[in-house]
C-alpha cells in the first residue's frame, strides 16, 4: 500500500525504464526523518518525467471512465473542491496511487530551489542550484551520522538543517551545483502513466466537467459587488463559494466589470486556495488594470472579440474620449471599419 508522501520506495523497473538505475541517492530531511532521494544531472529525463506528469493522457476528458483519483501533491485547488467535482461523476479520491486509475495534475508540483534555501519536501520533483551535501557531521548531528553509517549516503543541507548545526562547522561538504531531484513518487507515477497503467487529467479540465460551473451575468456581477460592499462576513463567505464556480473563459467583458468592482478587496480571500486559484486563472489583476479600450484590443488580438463584448465595451470607451477645444469646434467620431461588423445586430437578436 502506497502513501501520499512524495518519498515513496523506488520501483526498480521504473528506474530502469527511465535509465536512472545508476544515478546516486542522497538523504533529504523531511518530517523529522531522512528519506532517500535520487539526484541526477540528466535534464532530458527530468523534463520527460515532468511532461508525463503534466499532460492529459487523452485529448478528450471523459470522467465516466474513472473510479478513483489520486491528487498530485501541492495542488492549488483545495481537496474539498476536487472531491465535490469528483463526486458528481461517482469518483472517489484516494491517497494510495496504486489504487487509482488516474491522477489529477496541475502546474505547481515542481520548483527550483537556490543557494541552500529551505527545500519544500512536498514537491513531487525539483531542481537544486548551489547546494551542499555532507557524508556525516563528525558527531555533531547524531541522526545524520547514523543515516550515513547505515546507508553510506550523504545528506542534503538546507536552512532547516541549520537548527541542528551550522554547515560551516562541518568538514568535507560535497557541492551540488545544478542538479535534478526525482523523489520516488515522480518516478513511480511517470512509469505507470507512460506504460498506460494510469491516466492524467489536469485539474482545470476536471473542474470544467463540473455541473456547478456557472456563466457570468450582469445580474451576478451586481450581486457580488453588493455582497462585497456590505462588509458582512457572511456575505464574504458567500462570495468565496461563488467565485470559484464562475467560468473564466467566457463573458470576458463581464469578468472585466467584476474585476473593476471587487479586485481591491480580494485580499480578504488571501487564505482561500480556491478563490486564489480562480483569480489567477481569470487574470483578475490584469483585468482590473485594463481600460475598456485595452479589453477590446486584447480580445481582438486573442480572437475572442464578438458582438456582445464589443457592444458592451465600446460605449464605455466612447465616454472616455477626451477632445479639447470643444468650445470652438465640433467633432465626429466613427468606429474604425474593421470593428463596424461588431455593431451590427444579428438577425436573431
Amino acid at each position: 500500500m502506497a502513501s501520499k508522501s512524495v518519498y515513496q520506495p523506488y520501483n526498480q523497473d521504473a528506474l530502469t525504464y527511465f535509465g536512472l538505475e545508476k544515478d546516486p541517492f542522497y538523504g533529504v530531511f523531511s518530517s523529522n526523518e531522512i528519506h532517500d532521494v535520487l539526484i541526477t544531472q540528466d535534464v532530458t529525463t527530468f523534463e520527460k518525467v515532468r511532461d508525463i506528469l503534466s499532460n492529459n493522457t487523452n485529448a478528450t476528458v471523459d470522467l465516466t471512465n474513472y473510479k478513483k483519483a489520486f491528487i498530485l501533491p501541492k495542488c492549488p485547488v483545495s481537496s474539498d473542491r476536487i472531491k465535490e467535482a469528483c463526486k458528481e461523476h461517482k469518483i472517489t479520491v484516494t491517497n494510495d496511487y496504486e489504487k487509482a486509475d488516474f491522477i489529477i495534475t496541475h502546474d505547481e508540483f515542481y520548483k527550483k530551489f537556490r543557494d541552500g534555501e529551505k527545500i519544500l519536501t512536498s514537491m513531487t520533483m525539483y531542481k537544486l542550484w548551489n547546494y551542499e551535501a555532507f557524508p556525516g557531521t563528525n558527531g555533531h548531528v547524531g541522526f545524520i551520522d547514523k543515516y550515513h553509517e547505515t546507508t553510506g549516503k550523504s545528506v542534503l543541507w538546507d536552512l532547516r538543517m541549520d537548527e541542528f548545526r551550522n554547515s560551516y562547522r562541518i568538514d568535507d561538504p560535497e557541492s551540488l551545483y545544478d542538479e535534478c531531484v526525482l523523489p520516488g513518487l515522480a518516478i513511480n507515477l511517470a512509469h505507470l502513466i507512460d506504460t498506460n497503467e494510469l491516466d492524467v487529467v489536469d485539474v482545470d479540465d476536471m473542474l470544467c466537467q463540473s455541473a456547478n460551473k456557472i456563466e457570468l451575468t450582469e445580474q451576478l456581477v451586481d450581486e457580488i459587488r453588493d455582497w462585497m460592499s456590505g462588509y458582512q462576513e457572511e456575505n464574504f463567505a458567500l462570495v468565496a463559494k461563488v467565485l470559484p464556480t464562475i467560468i473564466t473563459n467566457k463573458k470576458e467583458h463581464l469578468l472585466w466589470k467584476l474585476a473593476k468592482n471587487i479586485y481591491s478587496q480580494m485580499y480578504r480571500f488571501n487564505r482561500d486556495k480556491d478563490v486564489q486559484y480562480w483569480s489567477e486563472n481569470a487574470n483578475l489583476g490584469k483585468l482590473y488594470h485594463s481600460s475598456a479600450q485595452d479589453m477590446i484590443l486584447n480580445l481582438d488580438k486573442e480572437d475572442k472579440l464578438n458582438t456582445e463584448s464589443f457592444r458592451y465595451l465600446e460605449p464605455i470607451v466612447r465616454q472616455e474620449i477626451r477632445i479639447s477645444n470643444r468650445d470652438l469646434y465640433t467633432f465626429k467620431v466613427n468606429v474604425k471599419p474593421e470593428y463596424r461588423k461588431y455593431l451590427k445586430k444579428k438577425k436573431d437578436e
